[in-house]
């Protein structure tokens, strides 16, 4: 994405929607990410190359893992 990074993105999508769960994706890490903890834990992630079964089962981990706010 030319005008923003993914994070960026995240960022405006979860201002409208808090509870939206993100799922972040890289495709140039080489390994790299997941052995040099640069993310933190509770931030989903799949790296490139995922098979279909990875993918979604990534993303039921997110949707299963969000905080939805409570009514006051």
């Amino acid at each position: 994405m030319p005008e923003m990074s993914g994070t960026e993105l995240a960022d405006r999508l979860l201002d409208q929607s808090p509870d939206l769960p993100v799922v972040y994706m890289s495709g140039y890490s080489n390994g790299l990410l997941g052995t040099t903890h640069v993310l933190d834990e509770d931030v989903s992630f799949v790296e490139k190359p995922f098979t279909a079964h990875v993918l979604l089962t990534k993303l039921a981990e997110a949707w299963q893992s969000r905080t939805i706010p409570t009514s006051p």
